[in-house]
């Protein structure tokens, strides 16, 4: 079925499919801030994944080390916020 296309190809059309899976997934669970954190993490991951894989030889290592790192940063700091956020008020749901 995949046989005629090429692997960039290929995983351009992974990561439009989980692109669409992940925007159904933060409609469905947007009240929820620990699983919007998740799917956004999620996402985050598999984006730069298929951006290391894709751009490997053009970019330096350190490079791909430092997105990494501000990946990380970025979701201790969401998370920090959310338990915050819970012990503050016992409960994770966002109210309108």
């Amino acid at each position: 079925m995949f046989s005629g296309l090429s692997f960039n190809s290929l995983l351009v059309l992974v990561l439009t499919l989980q692109l669409v899976f992940y925007s159904i997934a933060l409609v469905k669970v947007w009240f929820h801030v620990i699983m919007l954190m998740m799917v956004l993490e999620f996402l985050s991951i598999s984006l730069f994944f298929c951006g290391a894989v894709l751009v490997v030889k053009s970019i330096s290592p350190l490079l791909i080390f430092f997105l990494a790192t501000l990946m990380v940063c970025e979701a201790s700091m969401g998370l920090g916020l959310v338990v915050g956020l819970t012990r503050g008020r016992s409960n994770e749901a966002v109210i309108i």
